[in-house]
């Protein structure tokens, strides 16, 4: 099989898998998920720009933030791929 079919295969599985662990999710719980993500990395984005001549090693979100953002990025990884939590939102 060519590279590109087993990357198809593999991302159908993912998504089969995505969707028997997050079906019995309610969708808004999702989306609030999606929206929080989305608004951690804006806020990483805009700190990192401030902080660029500073050469920092750690980030300057506040520890209660980078928590909260570390649990929902382990949730999302073991249930499945955030790219694939986007599609099903679709």
């Amino acid at each position: 099989m060519k590279k590109h079919r087993l990357g198809l295969l593999a991302g159908m599985k993912a998504r089969m898998k995505a969707q028997q662990v997050l079906s019995p999710v309610p969708k808004t719980v999702l989306r609030a998920c999606l929206k929080g993500i989305k608004a951690v990395e804006l806020k990483k984005e805009k700190l990192r720009d401030r902080s660029m001549h500073l050469r920092k090693n750690r980030s300057l979100l506040p520890a209660r933030t980078r928590a909260a953002t570390a649990k929902l990025g382990v949730a999302l990884a073991q249930t499945a791929d955030s790219f694939w939590l986007v599609a099903l939102m679709k």
